[in-house]
């Protein structure tokens, strides 16, 4: 993860050049003006505004409310492919290459289903880089006098469907996150973890220079309309604007307003102790002490298991044991009992020992009485099997 940056607010802007800084806005659902103005009204008056959309009508729309801020430069009509990406890199590219620092911001589709959790994320992408003079201000100081900072990104969002937090998003996304390192030649060792999120961000341009120097194009993006939940190549971009500046030699930092990382913290919290109770409930774990014991089992356990694996034990703990196996990635050969009454058990053959033709094994035992366990250990033993493990409900 990367490391957090607190705001605080400033009220000096002697140390920047405003007319080096410029804002980028793409906006296409107009229903929503009113809240994405509200926060073009903090950007001070010296720093250039640039607007995208993707029709005439939405340009009149976005022109009206716009009238009374003296700082917009240009309002640009821009093809409906490739949503804020293709603005970010298309629509915009020739303006950007004017200025040494850029702030780039969209907005965000809402639905009733997820209302409270998508109103967070408009939040989480806009306030915390454009939440007041003051805030804009300090973040441009930090610029001045840090001239290796390359980016500042929102923090990843928390909360019910916010799952790049919870670690998923690296393999979900991989092939899109590679395709553009490939297409832009960067060869840096890709962040795993989620760092970028969202496509909103204040960055050094030279630092996104090799994401910018590429010959972007409307038609390298998919033809609206698009399914829900298809994954594009926007999906890979969003995602590796760290790895370009990391890639630049520059560094990069989550950026937090005062107003906005309350909620986080309370929202993180309130995952962690939903998230927690589930685990002490199924698995006896209580804190990270015991979350890291139990994580260096698993990684035991695999080690462990390192030839065929069979079960001992097709009851209530062969099943669980299963199960447990199964979600570690773990495959199974087959089920053992000393006497069987079916050929198989959950899609898996049932042997007795006999039928083994190897005794180059690992067997883990699952089953409850111990004095059932001690013999069917004397057993395996005699048969040659040395890689023997007790399953008792948990790992």
């Amino acid at each position: 993860m990367l490391q957090s940056l607190l705001i605080d607010e400033s009220n000096d802007n002697s140390l920047f050049n405003m007319n080096s800084v410029g804002v980028f806005v793409h906006l296409y659902y107009e229903t929503q003006i009113d809240y994405y103005i509200s926060f073009l009204r903090n950007i001070p008056e010296n720093i250039d505004i640039y607007i995208s959309t993707t029709s005439i009508e939405k340009a009149n729309i976005i022109e009206q409310h716009i009238s009374s801020l003296p700082n917009i430069k240009k309002v640009i009509i821009g093809e409906n492919r490739g949503r804020d990406i293709a603005a970010l890199l298309v629509t915009f590219k020739v303006y950007i290459e004017k200025y040494d620092i850029i702030c780039f911001v969209h907005d965000k589709k809402m639905n009733e289903e997820e209302r409270d959790f998508l109103a967070m994320f408009r939040e989480c992408m806009w306030d915390n880089l454009l939440h007041s003079k003051g805030h804009i201000n300090e973040i441009l100081r930090r610029f001045e006098l840090n001239k290796k900072l390359g980016i500042l990104l929102p923090p990843v969002l928390v909360g019910d469907y916010a799952h790049p937090w919870y670690g998923t998003d690296w393999n979900e996304y991989k092939q899109y996150i590679i395709g553009v390192a490939n297409l832009i030649g960067l060869s840096t060792e890709l962040t795993e973890e989620p760092v970028s999120y969202g496509t909103t961000f204040w960055a050094r341009t030279e630092a996104l220079s090799r994401l910018f120097n590429y010959e972007w194009s409307y038609e390298c993006f998919e033809k609206e309309p698009i399914e829900k939940g298809k994954l594009l190549l926007t999906h890979g971009v969003e995602r590796i604007l760290y790895d370009v500046v990391k890639s630049a030699g520059f560094e990069g930092y989550n950026v937090f307003s005062k107003h906005y990382i309350m909620k986080h913290l309370n929202v993180l919290q309130n995952s962690a102790l939903k998230m927690g109770s589930f685990i002490n409930q199924y698995h006896g774990i209580t804190d990270d002490a015991k979350l890291n014991s139990f994580k260096h089992k698993i990684n035991e356990l695999k080690n462990w298991c390192d030839r065929n694996v069979y079960i001992w034990g097709a009851g209530h703990y062969g099943g669980k044991c299963y199960e447990r196996l199964i979600s570690l990635g773990i495959n199974i050969e087959g089920f053992l009992l000393s006497q069987k009454s079916a050929n198989e058990i959950l899609g898996k053959k049932i042997y007795e020992l006999d039928e083994l033709k190897s005794n180059d094994i690992c067997v883990l035992i699952a089953i409850k009485d111990e004095a059932a366990i001690k013999e069917i250990e004397t057993r395996l033993k005699e048969k040659g099997v040395s890689k023997i493990k007790v399953f008792r409900g948990n790992l």
